[in-house]
């Protein structure tokens, strides 16, 4: 069972557009989200990271700069890695430096959740912070897209983990879901302008 904020993400990348070469930072060679985006014919994703369990077509230690060509890659794919690298600013000079000119960065990174080591966890990002990192990189055309659901479904995020089997988890979702549509007609408009400052995480696009 995915959890919201993974949900949620994954709608926002459906009807995404990639096409040439695309470097995916970290990811996992069968990673499903590959599929939600549009790809033109001939587009090919090669998985840049350092964990045989996740598999990778290059290997690299993230914390170091890559051998790598500048102006290499179309698109690069940054997605839930920024918070588990404690060296993050090699991250965006990398992606930055091997991009091609005009090239697309696409970030995902989540806020309000739970510890998750993988091998470590170091980092939560506000969206000024991504903006004001992706400037200070060179990047331009910043858009960060604030990726949030209800007051309840947002802790159960928080709490995912602490149920522990699927049922569980499928009967807290639909109280939560229940209980954040009858806040929503309590609160109107109010209410959801609230929810925005309570966000699962940020989808971020730039350019170089």
């Amino acid at each position: 069972m995915m959890t919201p904020w993974r949900e949620l993400f994954y709608k926002k990348l459906k009807g995404l557009k990639l096409e040439g070469e695309v470097l995916d930072m970290g990811g996992a060679v069968d990673a499903d989200y590959h599929n939600l985006f549009q790809k033109k014919d001939g587009t090919h994703i090669y998985v840049l990271g350092f964990d045989k369990n996740y598999g990778y077509d290059i290997q690299a230690d993230l914390e170091k700069a890559t051998t790598l060509n500048n102006n290499q890659y179309d698109t690069v794919l940054c997605f839930n890695l920024l918070e588990h690298i404690f060296n993050y600013e090699n991250v965006l000079q990398e992606s930055y430096r091997v991009l091609k000119i005009n090239g697309q960065f696409l970030l995902a990174v989540p806020f309000l959740f739970n510890l998750h080591p993988c091998p470590a966890d170091y980092w939560r990002f506000s969206g000024d912070c991504l903006r004001k990192n992706l400037e200070k990189t060179g990047y331009r055309n910043i858009e960060v897209i604030e990726i949030y659901t209800g007051l309840f479904e947002t802790l159960f995020q928080i709490a995912y983990n602490f149920y522990g089997f699927n049922f569980l988890r499928f009967v807290f979702k639909k109280i939560a879901i229940f209980l954040d549509l009858l806040l929503g007609l309590i609160g109107g408009i109010k209410y959801k302008n609230l929810i925005k400052n309570y966000p699962l995480g940020y989808l971020v696009k730039a350019y170089k």
